[in-house]
């Protein structure tokens, strides 16, 4: 027996599917808009390596604004002698990133769990 799910008004949730679909597009639209935007790589090529690492361990520490620089590491990738090398310490940027959001979530959760409010 499958226990029934607790309904939710229609217009209540039509609404948040618009805002989901909205913010959806809008990322999309701004890596897109990055992607394309008339931004000197060349300039990055002699940060290739350290600059993959640090935009990805930026943009992927901040928690709050997402941060569109897959296409910014696809450039230097593409660009620098080395995409292999670019892919490895860009992953280790995002992977140490995530760490940071990872330890800053954990701390708020008790915040969070032992206000009044919630």
């Amino acid at each position: 027996m499958v226990a029934a799910a607790p309904r939710v008004p229609t217009a209540r949730h039509r609404h948040h599917v618009i805002i989901a679909a909205a913010g959806i597009v809008a990322l999309i639209a701004l890596n897109i808009a990055v992607f394309l935007a008339p931004i000197d790589y060349r300039a990055f090529t002699t940060f290739a390596y350290a600059g993959a690492f640090l935009v990805c361990l930026v943009a992927n520490a901040v928690v709050a604004i997402p941060i569109p620089y897959i296409p910014v590491i696809a450039h230097v990738g593409a660009t620098a002698e080395s995409a292999a090398l670019v892919v490895v310490l860009g992953a280790l940027g995002s992977v140490l990133g995530e760490s940071v959001a990872f330890v800053v979530g954990r701390a708020e959760q008790g915040l969070v769990s032992e206000h009044p409010l919630y």
